[in-house]
């Protein structure tokens, strides 16, 4: 895709992004990433592409980058996934007995099993969304709080 104003979703993504990313980058700047957590999430993407470290130097090298500043931008990544995870942790809740139980009342069909046996199931998918509603939700504190302000159209 291109970035142009030809494309309007992308671009607004792109704006998102990067508001994101200035957001997280003020509220993590307390946050420690070690060394052994940089080599630990740049091994962990090399394998899922299937690179060696060879071939992982030399896509850094085609994209302008050196395996440094590779890492530097992973280590800032992981300081903002860091300190979302430790806000969103904070305000979580685990579901109740009868919070679960209604959920599989409500999809008992889907579920195709008994409660016990989907429960599991039906805790990973509900923590899931109330992690992500946690997580959009601190967003938007953030954006409040340093008063963003986006002049894009409303995209359909």
């Amino acid at each position: 895709m291109k970035f142009s104003p030809a494309n309007p979703g992308f671009y607004a993504r792109r704006v998102e992004v990067t508001i994101r990313r200035q957001l997280l980058g003020k509220a993590s700047a307390g946050i420690t990433v070690t060394d052994a957590e940089v080599d630990a999430a740049l091994e962990k993407s090399r394998k899922r592409f299937n690179l060696t470290w060879e071939q992982f130097v030399e896509e850094q090298k085609k994209k302008g980058e050196t395996v440094e500043e590779a890492k530097a931008m992973l280590r800032t990544e992981l300081a903002h996934e860091k300190w979302l995870r430790t806000e969103v942790n904070s305000k979580f809740t685990a579901a109740t007995e009868a919070e679960l139980r209604s959920i599989y009342e409500k999809d008992k069909s889907k579920y195709g099993a008994s409660f016990e046996e989907s429960k599991d199931a039906i805790i990973k998918k509900r923590d899931g969304r109330v992690k992500q509603q946690l997580e959009r939700q601190i967003l938007d504190e953030l954006r409040k709080k340093a008063n963003v302000k986006t002049f894009l159209p409303e995209q359909k």
